[in-house]
């Protein structure tokens, strides 16, 4: 389900975070990677349970008003289209998704006021009101439907984001706790490198703070850069519910997170865990690649995820054969964008080109297969 960017972007978090801590045990830093991916997914697993939380909600607020001491006319005979929803209903009879909800031990019990008043929100817009007036609804209108108010209603709500943040979602303790004590390092520095690299870390972890203070944990998603967790989370969730079809039943499998393969080339896994250890494992050798190709210029003026996003790269291009190098240097030049300096997609540009020169008149490079494709 996961893309290899999303692959990518996971492994780059680990990186800046490993280099950055002084506990350099790939092993430990392997799992953490791992679990981090795992956080996302039962991130998107509590966004689609209060999806269905939502939708109950409403189910009990028409029963509700049909028990008033004076009910209206539409109280007794409300409008039941949203209820009655054929892609919420198929979500919520799935066997999988109900194991899931069920091994995470979600509840909403305890957030009444946020859904009382995302469904409020969600009964006085016009999305709600045409939907409620379109009769009859088709599968495919019922599920778009749910979509627009799942990404529009639902995700980006700070609220609920708030809750996320409280059931300790988007990070695994060990991480948050490492990252806390690091970004707290990095503020008290008054080394100039150092400094620079606090808008790094809020690019990667979705932080926010001021200069000279300790930056707290957020759950709010007001940061200058798409590609985060709770991003991904997002994508999840649309995705599982995109694979949602007419045909689909309560024994229906949701996808699967990574995909598996016995084939390295199609093995997430594989993928993401070869990208990070070969990175560390050669980060010191791969000095002399860059070195050689920057002209009046240190290597130490190099910024730390200019540094990461090239080493990740020349790791792609040497160790991962089915690889084809374009495509290796678009994505680098991509991250570099998001996660980067303004100028940096650039230099990463200009870098990746010198050092894939030099790489193959070193006959450094070897693909084969799908790698051959240029």
């Amino acid at each position: 389900m996961l893309t290899r960017r999303h692959l990518r972007i996971k492994v780059l978090q680990a990186l800046y975070a490993y280099l950055q801590s002084d506990n350099h045990q790939i092993d430990i830093a392997e799992k953490q990677l791992v679990s981090s991916i795992e956080h996302i997914y039962d991130l998107a697993i509590n966004q689609i349970s209060f999806l269905l939380n939502l939708w109950k909600f409403a189910a009990e607020r028409l029963e509700e008003g049909k028990l008033k001491f004076r009910p209206s006319e539409e109280d007794l005979n409300p409008n039941t289209r949203f209820i009655d929803n054929a892609f919420l209903k198929k979500l919520n009879s799935n066997n999988s998704l109900m194991k899931q909800i069920e091994r995470l031990k979600i509840s909403w019990t305890d957030y009444e006021e946020v859904t009382r008043r995302i469904y409020k929100s969600l009964r006085s817009s016009n999305a709600y009101r045409e939907y409620l007036e379109k009769s009859p609804n088709s599968f495919r209108e019922d599920k778009n439907f749910v979509l627009q108010i799942f990404n529009d209603f639902i995700v980006n709500d700070l609220g609920l984001q708030a809750i996320f943040e409280e059931k300790n979602l988007f990070w695994t303790n060990d991480i948050r706790e490492e990252t806390i004590v690091l970004k707290k390092e990095i503020l008290s520095s008054e080394n100039s490198e150092q400094l620079a690299d606090r808008e790094i870390l809020s690019r990667i972890f979705r932080q926010e703070g001021k200069e000279n203070e300790e930056i707290e944990v957020t759950s709010f998603e007001q940061s200058i850069y798409q590609a985060n967790d709770y991003s991904i989370a997002v994508w999840i969730a649309n995705r599982m519910m995109n694979d949602v079809k007419e045909n689909w039943n309560e024994f229906s499998p949701l996808p699967p997170l990574l995909k598996t393969s016995d084939d390295s080339e199609d093995n997430d896994m594989e993928f993401l865990l070869s990208l990070f250890r070969k990175t560390i494992l050669h980060f010191d050798e791969y000095n002399e690649y860059i070195t050689e190709k920057i002209i009046n210029w240190d290597l130490e003026r190099i910024a730390v995820m200019d540094a990461i996003l090239l080493k990740m790269a020349i790791t792609e291009i040497i160790e991962f054969s089915y690889i084809p190098i374009k495509v290796t240097m678009n994505e680098y030049i991509e991250l570099a964008k998001i996660y980067s300096t303004p100028k940096s997609s650039q230099f990463i540009n200009g870098m990746l080109d010198k050092i894939v020169g030099s790489l193959k008149n070193k006959n450094l490079i070897k693909k084969a297969g799908r790698g051959l494709f240029e």
